[in-house]
């Protein structure tokens, strides 16, 4: 089955941006609602973060997190191979 290229237009903590993707919109839209969520958390906190650093602040957390997740799983299956 070919993946169709679509047009998405997401709005992230208050800007427009627009994604062409063969992911599905709907499952898009809840992505961009998870991190808008995050960076307005982040940003409205208090501590005088803008909408950017909070946007790159939230990046590093789940970068940090995937990069864990993946070095558990190569572990994983390092013992599970022994």
């Amino acid at each position: 089955m070919e993946n169709i290229k679509r047009k998405v237009t997401l709005n992230i903590a208050g800007s427009t941006i627009y994604l062409i993707t063969d992911e599905n919109p709907e499952y898009v839209q809840k992505l961009a609602a998870v991190v808008s969520k995050k960076v307005n958390t982040l940003a409205l906190s208090g501590s005088g973060i803008s909408k950017t650093d909070a946007a790159f602040v939230y990046a590093l957390d789940l970068l940090d997190e995937n990069l864990k997740l993946k070095a558990a799983l190569e572990e994983a299956k390092k013992n599970n191979a022994d």
